[in-house]
């Protein structure tokens, strides 16, 4: 193409590119490097190879020979399909005064300053004050099962398709899988899906392959207006013990990750989705559920809309129980608080935490020295004033969202082939690597 064309006519041509992106992709498509969701519901799938400084985006998509620049204020969201195969284990969880979370291995802490390393970014020193609270979690996770993998054995009907990296149903149908659950174990996926009314289901802990035989088992009910959790048994086929008031049309993208800590021990299940906690919801029945069954059930009733499931995964889970959970609201805010790993707070000031010596040392008022406790007893730290402190900053425009979890609020951000560099309001310039990317999710809703 000769000269530059005008606005209106790169608008019209790059309508017209993701109209025939959008009807020629197929599930199979969710494998390339990045989905770039758009406001007006489109979708391009392909290379992504540049984000410049104003947040304009290049990508390659299969269906063109040349790149496409989509500019900024059309992108609602890009999601990185480049999945990290292995878990990144990191000791602790910093929660920011802002409501980012940074997943880390804790060097040092003390009343002015947190030092930290983490595996996707440099090491950080920021001021204490920025800190609102750090989750401690001493052992890593096994992972029993992660897939879908090429030589996966799933027992499907004839509406789903079993690809290397995704499990594709158009319409409705039911798929599953049986693996060796531990007690106590974390559950996680990415559901997909092209629909005006997507409905799924997702049970676990089954005893049966398929859900009209099933009796005794957990399951997550999602549809467009609410989600419930849902507990079956031969007295009680099915008993509703929770519902989160999340409307699956109301997202800013057809997609959901879905993570589930099931705690059969105490008979509780956490929820998490797209990285927030949704609740615990106890489980009141004589007996937990002990079958081996992992089941997708897509209801969808048009034929030709499609849901898609990616990045599963099943680890045994070593944390703490989730009935002896923090008590946030009874917090005192004039205090710094410690909860241990079996429940116990306690209320004082922090002095000086050491990677070193494994320890913290605690003061405790009325206590003729401070404890020294071993960080391995430690489930959790919340520092005086962190409800006061919040960090509020209009100029943030992106969200990052990490792979196995974390988030970062920027300012501006630009991505090159290997890293991707952002302004953050309480880290500054920080540099992550590329492959550490899950999700950019633009938070500005004004039209430049």
């Amino acid at each position: 193409m000769c000269g530059t064309p005008s606005l209106s006519n790169m608008r019209l041509l790059l309508t017209s590119v993701l109209c025939t992106c959008f009807i020629l992709s197929s599930p199979s498509a969710l494998c390339a490097h990045a989905v770039v969701s758009l406001k007006d519901g489109n979708q391009i799938t392909g290379e992504l190879s540049f984000i410049d400084t104003k947040g304009n985006v290049k990508i390659l998509s299969p269906v063109s020979n040349a790149e496409l620049e989509i500019i900024h204020s059309s992108v609602l969201d890009i999601t990185f399909s480049n999945k990290v195969t292995t878990s990144k284990h990191t000791s602790e969880l910093v929660h920011l005064n802002n409501g980012d979370l940074l997943p880390c291995s804790l060097l040092s802490l003390d009343r002015t300053s947190v030092s930290l390393n983490t595996w996707y970014a440099e090491d950080f020193k920021i001021p204490t004050s920025t800190v609102s609270n750090i989750e401690f979690h001493s052992k890593p996770d096994s992972i029993i099962y992660s897939g879908p993998n090429a030589d996966d054995i799933w027992d499907a009907n004839t509406n789903w398709s079993i690809e290397p990296k995704a499990l594709s149903c158009m319409g409705k149908g039911e798929i599953s899988r049986r693996i060796d659950i531990p007690q106590n174990f974390i559950f996680k996926s990415t559901i997909t899906w092209k629909s005006t009314r997507p409905s799924f289901k997702i049970h676990f802990c089954g005893d049966s392959n398929k859900s009209e035989n099933m009796v005794d088992s957990y399951s997550l009910d999602f549809t467009t207006n609410a989600i419930q959790v849902i507990r079956s048994s031969k007295s009680q086929p099915r008993a509703q013990i929770g519902t989160i008031s999340l409307r699956l049309r109301e997202l800013s993208s057809n997609s959901i990750d879905v993570e589930l800590h099931v705690d059969r021990r105490t008979q509780t299940l956490s929820v998490k989705l797209n990285g927030e906690q949704y609740g615990i919801f106890n489980d009141t029945s004589f007996r937990v559920p002990t079958g081996e069954f992992i089941n997708f059930q897509s209801k969808i009733p048009q034929s030709t809309d499609s849901l898609t499931i990616t990045d599963i995964s099943v680890s045994q889970w070593r944390g703490s129980n989730l009935s002896s959970g923090d008590k946030v609201e009874e917090l005192d805010l004039d205090q710094d608080t410690l909860f241990d790993t079996e429940g116990l707070r306690f209320t004082g000031e922090i002095q000086q935490l050491s990677r070193e010596n494994k320890s913290l040392n605690f003061s405790v008022k009325y206590a003729n020295k401070p404890m020294l406790v071993p960080i391995s007893r430690i489930k959790s730290l919340y520092l005086s004033g962190s409800a006061e402190e919040n960090v509020q900053n209009e100029s943030v425009h992106y969200s990052i969202s990490l792979h196995g979890g974390g988030t970062l609020s920027v300012e501006s951000i630009t991505l090159s082939s290997d890293y991707v560099s952002a302004k953050h309001p309480i880290l500054g310039k920080i540099t992550l690597t590329r492959s550490s990317l899950n999700k950019i999710t633009s938070t500005s809703n004004t039209d430049e």
